[in-house]
Order: C-alpha cells, then sequence, then structure tokens
C-alpha cells in the first residue's frame, strides 16, 4: 500500500500545483513581487501616477541588439533590466502603453529605421555596432527617442522612460517664461544684429524653443501671465518693486523658477556690436530681497578662485611662453557635480567663469540641496580687484583658499515665505 500512498500524494501534488498556476493567472495576472535587493523594477508613485493618466494608446520601439549582446555580460544584463521595466510600465498603463522589441540585423530595414530614427550605434566589435535605444510615438505622430540607454544613467532609467513617457502623453509643449538681460533669441550683436539678418541665437535658446513654448515677460511685467508653468531668469536687469512682487506672487502661487545670477557676467561685455559690451546691460545680477524670502544669498563683491580647476590661458603674444593659470575660469569634473541628481548626473565636465558664492540663510524655510561644487582648493576674491584686470599670476599670488567646498549651483525646495509678508 505505501507505493499507491505515494502515487496518490505525487499526483495530489500536481493537481495542487496546476491549480495554483490557474488561479494565480486568472486572479494575480498583474501581480509581481519585486525581489531585487534595490527594488529595481518598482516603480515610483510618481511614475505610476504617469501611467494611469495615459488617456491616448502610445507605441514603444525598444531597438536592442539581443543577439550580438550575448557575448557582452554587462550590455545583456542592462538590456534585460531596460525590457523587464519596459513590460512593468505596459503592465500598469491599463493597455495603453504597447511594447515592440526589435533586434536590428546588419543591413537590414529595422537598422535603417534606427538610424533614420536618430538611434546611435555602439562599435563593439569589428565590423560590428550595438543597437540599444527607444523610440516612442503617439497617435499624432510625436516622436521622442532614446538614442542610446548610456551605462552612466543606469540609476536614472525609470525617469528617462518615465519623461519620455509624460511628454508623449502630454504633446503640447510646457510653456517657460523667460526674463533676461542677455539676448538670448538674437545672440551677439543683439537687435542691431537681428535687423541685419546676421542674427545668430544662443546654443540654449536654440535647445529651449525645441522643448518649451517660450514667452519673453515684458520689463514692466506686473503679474507673470497664468500660462507660463516654469519661469526662467536668466541674468536678469536689477528688478523693480513691480517685477519683485510678480515673481514673489508667482513662487506663492507654486510656479517653479530656474535663476541664474552672476556677481560678473563677461557675456555681457562681449554681446554688442563688433564685440563691444551690449547696451543697457548689466554686468551683475542678483536678487537680494527674493533670495532673502527663499533662504539663500549670493555676495556680488566676491568671485570664486579655484586653484585645481583654473583652466590654461595664454597670456601675451610669446606662443614660446607656457600657458598659465587663469583661477576664475573653472573647468569641473565629475567630483564637483552631484551625479545623484537628475539633473547633474551624467556631467563629466563643466566650464565656467567668474562665479558666485550660494550660502544657505540660518533662517531659512526652504532645503538647500547643493548641485555644483568649486573643489577642495578653492577660495574667494574681491569683485572690485577682479575688474582690475590683474594677471593670472597676480590673481594666484593673491589667491588664499578656503576650508571648505564653495556651493555654485543648488536646489531649493520646501516652503517659501513671501518677500512681501508684513
Amino acid at each position: 500500500m505505501r507505493p499507491l500512498t505515494y502515487i496518490i500524494a505525487l499526483v495530489m501534488l500536481a493537481v495542487l500545483f496546476v491549480a495554483v498556476n490557474l488561479m494565480a493567472g486568472l486572479f494575480l495576472r498583474h501581480a509581481r513581487i519585486d525581489l531585487t535587493e534595490r527594488a529595481l523594477y518598482t516603480l515610483s508613485a510618481g511614475t505610476a501616477r504617469i501611467l494611469a493618466q495615459i488617456d491616448e494608446p502610445i507605441k514603444l520601439q525598444f531597438y536592442f541588439s539581443r543577439k550580438l549582446a550575448t557575448d557582452y555580460p554587462l550590455q545583456r544584463a542592462h538590456g534585460q533590466r531596460v525590457a523587464d521595466l519596459l513590460d512593468e510600465m505596459a503592465a500598469r498603463a491599463n493597455g495603453r502603453l504597447t511594447i515592440e522589441l526589435i533586434d536590428p540585423a546588419p543591413f537590414s530595414d529595422s537598422e535603417d529605421d534606427a538610424l533614420g530614427r536618430g538611434l546611435v550605434a555602439q562599435p563593439i566589435a569589428e565590423n560590428e555596432v550595438l543597437y540599444f535605444g527607444l523610440v516612442g510615438s503617439n497617435l499624432i505622430g510625436s516622436v521622442e527617442t532614446i538614442a542610446f540607454f548610456a551605462p552612466e544613467r543606469r540609476d536614472y532609467l525609470e525617469y528617462d522612460l518615465a519623461r519620455l513617457i509624460y511628454n508623449l502623453a502630454h504633446p503640447e509643449k510646457p510653456h517657460l517664461g523667460i526674463l533676461s538681460n542677455l539676448p538670448l533669441d538674437t545672440g551677439a550683436g543683439g537687435i542691431g544684429a537681428a535687423l541685419r539678418g546676421q542674427s545668430q541665437a544662443f546654443l540654449m535658446y536654440n535647445e529651449l524653443i525645441d522643448r518649451f513654448a517660450v514667452d519673453f515677460i515684458a520689463p514692466d511685467v506686473k503679474q507673470i501671465p497664468a500660462t507660463v508653468d516654469v519661469l526662467l531668469l536668466a541674468h536678469p536687469r536689477p528688478l523693480s518693486v513691480a517685477q519683485n512682487y510678480a515673481i514673489d506672487q508667482f513662487v506663492m502661487r507654486g510656479g517653479r523658477v530656474i535663476a541664474f545670477i552672476d556677481p560678473q557676467s563677461e557675456v555681457s561685455l562681449t554681446a554688442g556690436e563688433n564685440g563691444e559690451p551690449l547696451r543697457g546691460a548689466t554686468e551683475q545680477s542678483n536678487m537680494v530681497d527674493l533670495m532673502r524670502a527663499w533662504g539663500v544669498a549670493m555676495d556680488g563683491t566676491q568671485i570664486i578662485a579655484d586653484r585645481a580647476r583654473a583652466q590654461k590661458v595664454a597670456v601675451g603674444q610669446d606662443l614660446r611662453r607656457p600657458l598659465s593659470d587663469y583661477i576664475l575660469w573653472l573647468a569641473l569634473i565629475g567630483d564637483d557635480v552631484d551625479d545623484k541628481d537628475v539633473v547633474t548626473a551624467g556631467i563629466e565636465r563643466l566650464h565656467l567663469g567668474t562665479v558666485g558664492r550660494l550660502v544657505p540663510l540660518a533662517d531659512a524655510t526652504t532645503q538647500f540641496q547643493p548641485l555644483v561644487w568649486a573643489s577642495n582648493d578653492a577660495g574667494l576674491l574681491p569683485r572690485d580687484f577682479v575688474l582690475s584686470a590683474p594677471s593670472p599670476d597676480a590673481l594666484l599670488q593673491s589667491f588664499m583658499p578656503l576650508d571648505e567646498r564653495l556651493v555654485i549651483a543648488a536646489r531649493l525646495s520646501g516652503r517659501i515665505n513671501s518677500s512681501f509678508a508684513h
């Protein structure tokens, strides 16, 4: 009887196994458990919200040279992670997100499509290239791409995918309001060059109009238009009381601000006619009252000097003379930026000149998150001394490092008090 008992037990186990799988298929079709150490496939609340709010179908075409990547463990593992995360997103999108996996064979139509859509072919061996990118499209013909899933952005994979999907789900461009003292849209020469048909917009401006609906804010503005989603303050002139109030109220309504302020703008000195100073421009920008309410300050009388990150410049006409360290022009490297933040992650080199130092105020109600720092061998020089045009060697002789990392860029978040509160 014992063998018969074993047989019955095995049959019962088999029936139980099939039953459990059938029930899982019926009731747990969309249930997933993430057992990875860093919860790699657990979507954030923000991503889940984006996926749940997709109204129209979106198609994602994942181009990955899967067969070729078989011999390359890092690419294969990263490719599998992308595929798994895309599947997870599709499962959370209520049927409005479809995924197509494409393995472009050499000299095939799919390879032509990949190249035609702006994907990057990465050489990995002689006569072999790897495709590893994504093309997304919606019903109205909008297209978004990730040309190549760069390994250095591995930690930001969910963010990059969520942003692409959000852009396709909301094809209308967000509105960017600009208040600036610089000729961003005409470039060097300003309006005069534009009237002669010789204007060439700043590269940054070309990027902005590609991604945003851009509106310049009038100098006499008393209220930031309600259509503006983000306000860019790019080296603004000294703000009037009315402008301060308009910006203050925009922030109090929940508006977001990106501010570039400068203790000494070198661009304004060369952006006019024939490389002359720009007419009507100011060399310095600061927003003392607003920034005090936001919990941060910049001392406009001081300029950061950095001996370890100084750029090399030629001095005089003697080409045989060795290049000198110009400690006011900085060539920042990876350790000088926050590689954990989506804004600064992936920046390998950042060139800046005559920049100021940001300091959080002791009574601030906001959180101060540094994004870019000077090196450990940096200090401050008086602006008046810098304007006297000392030589690079004279700057070095006056240099004294401070025992701290000087913050050049930061993010402010949290509760903000109005600068007009009584």
